[in-house]
């Protein structure tokens, strides 16, 4: 009898998840500095924009609706903003989305891909899934 782990795709096993740095309340539970400011994560230690808060006061009528899947309106600005046409633009729910789509577009088993063993680790994980 075969077991899951005998049917993975080759080089699944040898995926590891992401693992995200510490949260504040970590650092201040082991080291109990006076302040902390991370840096990692795209978080912001300043908080929230005031815009990105009154802009979300604005809409927040449309919040319960299911957004445009194709942010037609959103390529539409960032295309006049840049210059470039609307189907020049890639729009996707954070960077890891994006990743996945550029790995499934063009990475399979007779491709390559380079990066440091220090990059995002979905980097890793993203092309490894595409290559075997």
């Amino acid at each position: 009898m075969s077991t899951l782990f005998e049917n993975l795709n080759h080089g699944i096993n040898e995926l590891h998840p992401y693992e995200p740095g510490r949260s504040i309340e970590e650092v201040v539970a082991e080291y109990k500095p006076e302040r902390v400011v991370k840096l990692a994560s795209n978080e912001n230690p300043l908080g929230p924009s005031p815009r990105a808060l009154e802009a979300i006061q604005n809409f927040s009528s449309d919040l319960h609706l299911y957004p445009d899947g194709d942010a037609s309106k959103l390529k539409d600005l960032l295309a006049e903003m840049e210059g470039v046409d609307c189907d020049q633009l890639i729009i996707g729910n954070g960077s890891n989305e994006i990743l996945e789509l550029a790995a499934r577009a063009f990475l399979n088993k007779d491709t390559s891909a380079v990066m440091s063993k220090h990059a995002f680790a979905v980097y890793k994980n993203k092309t490894r899934n595409q290559l075997f």
